[in-house]
């Protein structure tokens, strides 16, 4: 006992000794001799527990436990990332998160927080005409473009989360895209599309919205979700243009969906590409899969078509991602009448029947450029196969 007794005060932390107790004291506890109290023992006094512990013994020995600590889990983007700042959202989606996964009655409490986090957070970012010169332009917005990313991927982690619960619906999605929409109106950042140093300062959210939309498309459609994209891509958002005249605009989600000055013209210049839009959010992304955002971005052009969604001159979601398309199809799981059935409601017809006569009927621009490689809407959306296997 001297011996063990000198090791345990001189280095508290040993693990040379390993108490193994045996029997009981007058009140049921394990025995325990006072000078090795400070040591997690083994119990071996509860014959009912006596295997359990003798193999927690044994592992102990061997140095090969039960549980091993995991491995540490991805670094944060904005810790990485030393040009980014800390984001606003992050306390409030881990907040989320635990409250789905613990199962409490209060979620939409907490997706609430997140949203007003995340609509506020946006004015930030917004790139200042009077300290910039036109030649600046376009590094300032890719730096910006740079610095939202880390905004996006967490925007993606809410979807993620929101997706698995009951909350998730077509009202709460588009409060949020009209929240977004209606701040970035009181901040003074038009989206409307202008080929001048005021309108190509906001270059940075319109790809932003761009990228954002694109993720939530490709979000619900994997999920199944489908009830969801319907309402919010059939929504008219109405948003206050004057706070004192009380003038209010109905925008459709073709505002999501603007062209960008700075990066499609401009840059391009001294490229041959086609897109540099395309090619960012194809190679930026790094949650959702290109494939992924490419057949979203299809999809969003084919129901732009089936619901006349129409702003201005703009008549569809023109389909820029196509430039790195390959499909055929971009649901072939439609041919499975259980999956049919399932999306019929995205589409909004009862029936298989009415499901072609409804593609029969979309007139289809004709689009003569770089882009020609779009699917006509019956192959793209599985006309001849549709819910053929059962």
């Amino acid at each position: 006992s001297t011996i063990i007794s000198s090791d345990v005060y001189n280095k508290v932390d040993q693990n040379k000794f390993i108490p193994v107790i045996r029997e009981k004291d007058d009140k049921g506890d394990a025995y325990t001799p006072t000078y090795m109290k400070s040591l997690v023992y083994i119990d071996l006094s509860d014959d009912d527990k006596f295997e359990g512990n003798y193999d927690h013994l044994l592992r102990t020995i061997v140095g090969q436990p039960l549980y091993v600590k995991p491995s540490l889990g991805k670094l944060p983007s904005y810790l990485s990332n030393p040009t980014n700042s800390f984001l606003p959202t992050a306390g409030k989606l881990r907040r989320l998160n635990n409250a789905v996964l613990e199962g409490k009655s209060n979620v939409r409490m907490f997706a609430d927080d997140y949203i007003d986090a995340f609509v506020s957070s946006l004015p930030s970012y917004k790139i200042d005409n009077r300290s910039i010169k036109a030649d600046e332009v376009i590094g300032k917005v890719e730096s910006s473009i740079q610095e939202m990313s880390v905004l996006r991927d967490d925007f993606i982690g809410f979807i993620s989360t929101i997706i698995k619960t009951d909350i998730c619906n077509g009202e709460l999605f588009i409060d949020l895209f009209e929240k977004i929409l209606q701040i970035l109106s009181d901040n003074g950042i038009s989206l409307i599309e202008s080929d001048s140093l005021d309108g190509w300062v906001n270059d940075n959210y319109r790809y932003f919205l761009y990228d954002i939309f694109l993720s939530f498309t490709a979000l619900m459609v994997n999920r199944e979700k489908f009830d969801v994209l319907k309402d919010v891509v059939t929504s008219r958002f109405c948003i206050e243009e004057n706070a004192y005249r009380q003038e209010i605009s109905y925008q459709t989600i073709l505002r999501f969906r603007k062209y960008n000055y700075t990066l499609n013209k401009y840059k391009r210049e001294n490229t041959n590409r086609i897109s540099i839009v395309a090619d960012m959010i194809t190679k930026n992304s790094t949650i959702i899969s290109s494939n992924d955002l490419i057949k979203a971005y299809l999809l969003l052009y084919y129901l732009s078509l089936i619901y006349g969604i129409k702003e201005n001159f703009y008549n569809y979601w023109y389909p820029e991602l196509n430039v790195y398309s390959r499909f055929i199809e971009i649901m072939p799981r439609l041919a499975s009448k259980r999956y049919f059935e399932k999306a019929k409601i995205l589409f909004g017809v009862n029936s298989v029947d009415d499901y072609r006569k409804m593609l029969d009927s979309v007139e289809e621009p004709q689009i003569g450029d770089s882009f020609t490689r779009i699917p006509q809407i019956k192959y793209g959306l599985s006309y001849e196969n549709v819910s053929s296997i059962k």
